[in-house]
């Protein structure tokens, strides 16, 4: 993938019961691409058939546009709130389709926009482009939530859960499509696995868990893609078009971590990503990409020109940098596994329950809250409901 476009949304989102077609989610898609903080409330976004054609590869005509476009002004997101209740919230508030033009004019409602901006924490990152290419639906809600948790690298979910905001599960009348784990297994799970490896920037396994003969949970291991390899074309080996450095020739290591740099990731400009390969190891250059890309997704404002900027400088060659977030994460992954054994031990949450607590921990102040309030509530022996004590906590 030459650009690395990512899009955001709220996890409530990512984790919301609804119905939506391919395309009305790539119509969704589009829009969320053209979103900026700044915004102003009433701001129409416009969305071209012919770009979205470009990018899918898939040709798409005036009729099936208008009619997702229809759809999806009337599609609703049921989002999950703290109570456990389900509150409906529309996804756009106008959409005006312009054949002659091959556009359509949407608007977000007001009710969903806080879902989608001012995001500081507790939010999902993913590939634009990726997203838009998975041609299932279940291959593109399941790409979401499993790049919630691509740093994490794992979840478990209920099967049922999952069913339910895929919308293949109805808990008030019990009817539903692929009923059968079989059947579940095979045109959901297996058809995003594979989709999902061929086109986007994760890729993942699973195994399952059951209550006697019945599959119940469903835990994902989550994978992220390796560096993106390059040809090692001829016309491509001896020198970098507008270096204007001595020593411009690059061998084929440096030349395929330049261009991982300067083209894939588009991150530096020519000058700085020749630069850095020629006054870095190759192997720590990809372990930064690496580290950085892992603090992107995970919504930490990272710039990757001002990181390898700073590290070239010789003042700073022994001030740590990302070493320090290291063993800050490492500090707060202490604390989250202790609060992770206090939830499960003393409070009887279940794992899965426990676990989607503690993912969301983000500040070693705000875990170090949370533990003193558990130990404190454990020494007081006294009885407490699990959703009393999620108040206290949070």
């Amino acid at each position: 993938m030459s650009d690395i476009k990512l899009i955001k949304q709220h996890n409530a989102i990512t984790e919301a019961r609804y119905e939506m077609s391919s395309l009305e989610k790539n119509i969704l898609y589009m829009l969320m691409a053209e979103l900026n903080e700044g915004d102003d409330t009433d701001k129409t976004y416009t969305v071209f058939v012919n770009k979205l054609s470009d990018i899918t590869g898939k040709a798409i005509e005036h009729a099936q546009f208008k009619k997702a476009t229809e759809k999806l002004i009337n599609r609703v997101i049921s989002v999950k709130q703290n109570d456990d209740s389900f509150i409906n919230l529309n996804v756009l508030s106008s959409g005006k389709y312009l054949k002659r033009k091959g556009r359509v004019n949407l608007e977000l409602s007001k009710e969903i926009r806080s879902f989608f901006f001012e995001l500081k924490n507790r939010f999902t990152l993913f590939e634009f482009e990726s997203a838009l290419k998975l041609r299932g639906i279940h291959s593109k809600r399941i790409y979401e939530y499993l790049s919630q948790y691509k740093v994490a690298g794992r979840i478990t979910i209920s099967v049922l859960e999952l069913k339910q905001r895929l919308c293949l599960y109805d808990d008030k009348t019990g009817e539903g499509k692929y009923l059968k784990w079989s059947a579940f297994q095979k045109y959901v799970l297996e058809a995003a696995k594979k989709e999902i490896e061929e086109k986007t920037d994760i890729s993942f396994t699973y195994k399952t868990e059951q209550e006697g003969r019945k599959i119940t949970k469903v835990k994902f291991i989550i994978k992220k893609k390796n560096m993106p390899s390059t040809s090692s074309d001829k016309s491509k080996r001896t020198t970098i078009k507008g270096a204007t450095l001595k020593n411009d020739k690059l061998n084929q290591e440096e030349l395929k971590c330049y261009i991982t740099l300067q083209k894939d990731l588009r991150w530096l400009d020519k000058k700085l990503a020749y630069k850095v390969v020629k006054n870095l190891k190759i192997s720590q250059i990809y372990d930064i990409i690496h580290k950085l890309k892992s603090y992107i997704s995970a919504g930490e404002n990272v710039n990757p020109i001002n990181y390898f900027e700073y590290i070239l400088n010789p003042q700073n060659a022994n001030i740590p940098t990302l070493e320090k977030k290291e063993e800050e994460e490492e500090e707060l992954k202490q604390i989250a596994s202790s609060i992770y054994k206090i939830f499960t031990n003393n409070f009887d949450f279940g794992h899965e329950e426990a676990y989607n607590i503690v993912i969301n921990l983000s500040e070693i102040e705000e875990a170090l809250k949370v533990l003193d309030k558990l130990n404190q509530l454990k020494e007081n022996k006294k009885k407490i409901g699990k959703e009393e004590l999620l108040k206290k906590m949070f």
